[in-house]
């Protein structure tokens, strides 16, 4: 009986690496691997974690890949284009002196902890929804968040709704 168990374990897991996507929120691993319990499923998703099948890369995101993709891959025109526009409204970063330096979390959240609608919209138009939202992740992963309760809570919100 605990060699059937195992096997299935085993199974699920295999299930998830033969897969082409690689980076995976809580409630998507629960739909693939068709786990309805909440409970039963952090408790694999733990067990996968510790067992260094499953990797965390921040809060509700799991990747199956070593790397971690804390450098989400967005073009350097892009983000050329993305610092230009915090360059444009100093506001948003007034504690920076080099724009050319920030990095891609900082810059988004920037505009998510200070900017105005428009400018969410303009960085979603020019990465992309995907994109921003693994970016919001790996912000929002982290113990130390910069950005208020009620802003987490909305962009959680948007980002599980449409993206």
């Amino acid at each position: 009986m605990i060699f059937c168990t195992y096997m299935y374990r085993i199974n699920k897991m295999v299930k998830l690496l033969q897969s082409s996507k690689k980076d995976w929120m809580i409630d998507e691993l629960g739909e693939f691997w068709q786990i309805k319990n909440r409970n039963t499923l952090y408790t694999t998703i733990k067990r996968y974690v510790k067992r260094g099948m499953l990797f965390r890369v921040g809060r509700g995101l799991y990747s199956t890949r070593l790397t971690n993709i804390s450098s989400v891959s967005i073009e350097d025109e892009k983000v050329i284009k993305a610092r230009k526009m915090i360059k444009q409204k100093p506001y948003l970063v007034w504690y920076v002196k080099d724009y050319n330096q920030l990095s891609v979390n900082s810059i988004l959240e920037a505009i998510l902890g200070y900017g105005e609608w428009d400018d969410v919209l303009r960085i979603i138009q020019l990465w992309g929804k995907k994109k921003v939202r693994l970016v919001y992740r790996q912000i929002t992963g982290k113990d130390r968040v910069n950005l208020r309760p009620e802003t987490i809570n909305y962009f959680n919100l948007y980002f599980n709704k449409y993206a």
